[in-house]
Formats: structure tokens, sequence, C-alpha cells
């Protein structure tokens, strides 16, 4: 979501978890935990857009990616009225947890058919740009089709303001902040109550608007409104994107056989952070797993001391209210459990992300290498990432 008025770069996606009071310390390995969230619950996410040169002209979509952290209180994404209306005395989050009037309701891992969700299968737009890739679905809101990317490293849904306004979407609760690579932007939560993706209704819900240039511009030619974020899928228990069929699946049982990896699907306020222990050069770190990360992406310390070879020179990232640079990468010799991951040129930067989480978040796995083993498939019951 940069702040070029003409959106030279594609978006750089990866929507990363709120962080802000959050331990990532240890991974949770209880598939059967579940976010405990309050009207007032913190957990936000934006994206940031792709990286081009200073000196570049109009180029189509290419790289990287994000964060953003809440630096106040705000109401979780997906957080859903018992009565669909998005009230303040019962909130429930995609993840399935609620509060009503002060006790907690826990759901576990693809409990949502405890709210109506059903197992289903829906196309979705695959954007190729050089070695990026990026995936879209179609939500309908209030009737109306938009465009979202689907992102796994998003912990929350989010939808543009400008979007969120020209629905008519209510303002629920007091506005709070996002922080990403640096920068900080307003996040106000706001009620849907009417939105679907394929043929099932979704819950009504409470979702941070954020003003973005994502309203308006497009990638490979399609206008997008927001994230589908990790919320999500982890009350489906299962999400598989099909990139060479181009579908997303949802709620169906995980495929079996194939390289798989674990994950600690990491539960915030709200929010889902999908993380896998990954080594680059011998040197290890968390790092994102995210489908809505166009390329991959890792902090400049862990590149250095992993002595990835520079590609070029420094490039400019935009992200939600600001840019900063980014040093493009050969990311090779990285492994997650037993799994070789294939070589990319990735981008390493000093971003916020990694500062915040206190080291224990190095980066993110986009797009660009989840692509390469043609489906991946998150299994959030079994707290494991299946390739093929």
């Amino acid at each position: 979501m940069n702040r070029y008025s003409r959106f030279r770069g594609s978006l750089m996606v990866a929507g990363l978890a709120a962080l802000v009071g959050v331990s990532l310390g240890a991974c949770s390995s209880s598939p059967t935990t579940a976010i405990a969230t309050s009207t007032t619950a913190s957990s936000a996410v934006a994206r940031t857009a792709t990286p081009q040169s200073a000196t570049s002209t109009a180029t189509p979509p290419s790289t990287s990616s994000g964060s953003s952290t809440p630096t106040t209180s705000t109401t979780s994404a997906l957080s859903s009225s018992t009565t669909a209306a998005a009230t303040s005395s019962s909130t429930s989050t995609a993840a399935g947890s609620s509060t009503v009037s002060g006790s907690r309701r826990v759901i576990p891992p693809g409990g949502g058919s405890k709210l109506g969700l059903r197992p289903l299968v829906v196309p979705v737009k695959i954007v190729h740009h050089k070695s990026s890739v990026q995936v879209l679905v179609q939500l309908k809101i209030h009737s109306k089709p938009f465009y979202f990317l689907v992102d796994t490293g998003a912990s929350v849904t989010l939808i543009d303001s400008t979007v969120a306004k020209s629905l008519g979407l209510a303002a629920i609760g007091a506005p709070g902040k996002a922080t990403s690579i640096g920068c900080s932007a307003p996040i106000q939560p706001v009620a849907l109550a009417d939105w679907s993706v394929g043929s099932q209704a979704l819950p009504g819900s409470l979702i941070p608007s954020q003003r973005t240039e994502l309203a308006g511009k497009k990638i490979g030619g399609i206008p997008v409104a927001g994230l589908l974020g990790a919320d999500l899928y982890y009350l489906y228990g299962t999400m598989t994107v099909d990139f060479k069929n181009a579908t997303m699946t949802l709620g169906h049982p995980a495929p079996t056989g194939g390289q798989s990896f674990p994950i600690a699907a990491h539960l915030t306020a709200g929010g889902v952070s999908v993380i896998a222990d990954v080594s680059v050069h011998g040197n290890r770190g968390g790092f994102l797993i995210d489908t809505g990360a166009a390329v991959t992406d890792l902090d400049s310390k862990l590149a250095n001391s992993s002595a990835l070879k520079k590609v070029g020179a420094t490039t400019k990232i935009g992200a939600v209210s600001c840019t900063t640079s980014v040093q493009p990468v050969v990311f090779d010799n990285a492994l997650i459990s037993t799994v070789k991951l294939p070589t990319v040129t990735a981008a390493s930067s000093a971003n916020a992300l990694t500062a915040r989480s206190n080291g224990k978040i190095q980066g993110l796995i986009g797009a660009d290498i989840l692509s390469t083993f043609g489906s991946v498939t998150f299994d959030f019951k079994t707290q494991r990432v299946i390739l093929g």
C-alpha cells in the first residue's frame, strides 16, 4: 500500500501479525488454542507496496513486503457480534473465540462450523510478474464484487477505508494506529454484516479499515479492496491455494503425502500469525509463511550474517505512509525442517517487525517460493503446511 500517486510498483505484500504486547518466544503446540478477544482487542495489519528503483518510472507489478503493528488498542478483525451487527456487548473473531458479557467461549481451529461455515472451493486469480506472484479472491460485500489478496501473512482481514466509506460501513469504537516499517497510520474498526466468499456467507464482523493505496489500484489489471487474512482461514481449519488450477479450498481435509513442515499458529488478540523455523546458510529464524507476499523478505541483519549475495542497487519500498530502502539479495541455501527452498531474489531491510518481535520474526516466505510447489495447504489443526 504505497503512497505513490500512480502506484508505480505493484503491492509488495506481507501482512504481519500485530505484535504489541504479544510474546512470540515459544511456539504454541496446542491446536485447540483459540484467540481470546474483547471489543477492544489489539490486532491490526497493513501491507506494503512493491520495491521500486528510486529513479524508475512506471514499472509493472513486482516485489516484496512489510508489516503493521498497532500502537494503540483497536477492535480485532472479524470480530462478529452474536447479532451479526458488531455490537459492543458480544464479539467473536474469525479464529473462533468470543467474549460475551465478560465470559470467554473458545472454538478450536476449524470450529467455524459452529458459526455456519461449510467447506468450499472458490476460484482465484494468480497474477505473475517476473518472479513475483500474487493471489486474489473475489468477495461480495453488500452484493457488490470486490477482490481481496489471499493473505496468510495478514493476522487479520483488512478493508481499505475508501472502500469501507463507499459501502457506508459503520465505524465502531475508537480508532487506533498501525505501524509499518517505522511509519504510523490510523485504523478504524468498521462493521461488516453482509459479505461472502463463493457461495458462503461469512459471519458479521468488525474489521479494521485503513487508508491504503489498494482502493482504485490494480494488480494484474484487477482492482484490490483489501486483505483476506489468516483469522478466517484458521476458522475453517484448513486452507489450500492451488497455484496450478487457480483455486482456493477452505475447510476440506488436508492432503496426505508430499513434503510438509511444522508451523506455529501464534494467536494474538483477534488475529493469527503463521510462523515456521527457517534455516538460511545455517542461521535460524522465525519466518511468516505468507501467501500475500509477492516476494520473500528477510531482515538485513540475517541477510548479512548469512552472507547473502547482493543483487544490484538498493531500491525503494512504499509502505503505508512512508518509503524505506531495501536491498535485493540472493536467498539460497534455505531449509524449513527437511524441505529445501528454491533460490529466489529476495528483499532485505531493517524493518520494524523484527524489532517489535524482539527478533523472533526474521522475515517471511512469500508466494514466489510457495508457488513453485504447485499448491500449499495450511492445516491449523495439525499445525503443518503441506506442499504440492
